[in-house]
């Protein structure tokens, strides 16, 4: 599956372990070094990809980085983008976190 997903997104040349590609690449000491914005990470326990969204969010922890993860209990990869039709669940962890999103843009530009 996730092969499939790097041919469907990557052009032929072009190396998945980048950090411009895959944030999860760079090291801590990487980290500490970028002038990395404030992050807010969201996953979804039935994510293909959770994993690696918590492995980041501990990254820029480690770094100092300002972080803030939520991994949403039923999500699936993409349950922020659109919710599943006809689940109640799956609109509420959608609203929520939309809610959160803007939640913590408002905090970041007031």
């Amino acid at each position: 599956m996730a092969r499939a997903m790097e041919q469907s997104y990557l052009p032929p040349g072009i190396c998945k372990d980048e950090i411009f590609v895959s944030p999860i690449a760079a090291s801590v000491e990487l980290l500490r070094e970028l002038d990395v914005p404030p992050a807010i990470l969201f996953t979804g326990s039935l994510d293909c990809l959770k994993e690696e969204g918590f492995c980041y969010a501990q990254n820029l922890t480690k770094s100092g980085k300002e972080v803030t993860f939520h991994e949403f209990e039923g999500g699936t990869h993409g349950f922020s983008v659109k919710p599943q039709e006809g689940s109640a669940e799956a609109q509420i962890m959608y609203e929520e976190c939309w809610a959160r999103i803007c939640h913590s843009l408002r905090d970041a530009f007031s």
